[in-house]
């Protein structure tokens, strides 16, 4: 039997990876290949593999089983939160700041 904090605690993560995916989702083009860059040296062989084939110039498309490991598992870590504490803004792997927030209290 799952206990109700237990059942708050995964809708909480399951809500939070959607947040994620929502975001990574939302990428245009050039902020995806920073983040994609960005994530090769942090990512197993496969999904090495799969992020070198995205960034590749022959534009060979994914099968299926590439598609699901992108979707579930590279595209969520596109994106993470503004490093400013109470900031909720989503960025690129890699970038730190959000813009307004690295105008106001980085530069």
């Amino acid at each position: 039997m799952v206990c109700k904090s237990s059942l708050t605690k995964i809708f909480k993560e399951v809500t939070m990876s959607d947040k994620f995916k929502e975001a990574a989702q939302n990428l245009c083009d050039d902020e995806r290949t920073i983040a994609l860059k960005e994530r090769l040296d942090y990512v197993d062989a496969t999904e090495s593999g799969i992020i070198k084939q995205i960034l590749g110039r022959e534009g060979k498309p994914l099968s299926n089983k590439q598609k699901f490991i992108y979707q579930t598992k590279i595209e969520p870590t596109l994106v993470e939160k503004c490093g400013i504490q109470g900031c909720e803004k989503f960025v690129p792997a890699g970038t730190g700041y959000c813009d307004s927030c690295q105008i106001e209290y980085v530069e």
